[in-house]
């Protein structure tokens, strides 16, 4: 009867080790959403979020090899320019970082080894990047994701920067329409009907995070109208 029961043990533990296996692997498709550990990191990074309505701003979107700092690399980013809730203008580019792309994150986001054989690497995309968005404000979807892959190559290469105004349109949704089913990009560009290029690539998702912030403070200025002032 002991052996019987032992048995039984172990096998509900097999059982919940890979139905936590499991659920580790679907997290990892959505790698943009989840929160990034600050282990590995030296100091801990305090970001000035804000819920306040902005005129003028930078939408910033990247995509990476995964979710971990350090081991994973950006492999696009892209800005857009926002003046009076209008683009003015656009950056975006591949970045080659020197190893080749795994078929899951190739097939989530269609960009291939092949297409990054001659992009730039992080080094050369990066002050570029920075001369462009200045120190005006950036607004993005879980933006806190982004800015700490962007800062760690900022660090790497000592490169001059400093953290602006953030706006984070995971949160603003969150308070916009508290009763959706979940908060990931994909959930509100279906919800909202909005039409996207190219999912999971950097300036399609940015361009749709603008849409998802102007769907925000629509509600948002109607039921804090004060707030935002």
């Amino acid at each position: 009867m002991f052996e019987f029961f032992l048995i039984l043990i172990v096998l509900i533990l097999i059982i919940a080790i890979i139905a936590a296996l499991s659920k580790s692997e679907v997290e990892q498709d959505f790698i943009e959403y989840i929160p990034v550990k600050r282990a590995r990191r030296k100091r801990k990074q305090s970001f000035n979020l804000t819920e306040k309505y902005l005129n003028n701003f930078f939408i910033i979107d990247i995509e990476t090899t995964g979710y971990i700092i350090g081991k994973n690399s950006i492999i696009e980013i892209a800005a857009i320019k926002v003046l009076e809730g209008k683009i003015v203008d656009e950056f975006q580019s591949l970045i080659n970082h020197g190893r080749p792309i795994r078929k899951k994150i190739e097939k989530m986001t269609g960009i291939t080894t092949k297409m990054l054989k001659d992009a730039p690497t992080i080094d050369k995309i990066l002050p570029m990047l920075l001369d462009f968005i200045g120190d005006f404000p950036l607004v993005g979807h879980n933006i806190v994701f982004d800015l700490r892959f962007i800062i760690h190559d900022i660090e790497k290469y000592a490169l001059k920067f400093k953290l602006p105004i953030l706006v984070d349109t995971l949160y603003l949704s969150k308070k916009a329409f508290p009763k959706l089913e979940n908060y990931k990009l994909a959930t509100l560009i279906k919800h909202f009907n909005i039409k996207v290029e190219k999912r999971h690539r950097a300036l399609s998702d940015a361009k749709a995070c603008l849409d998802v912030y102007k769907k925000c403070f629509d509600i948002l200025n109607n039921r804090f109208p004060s707030s935002n002032k």
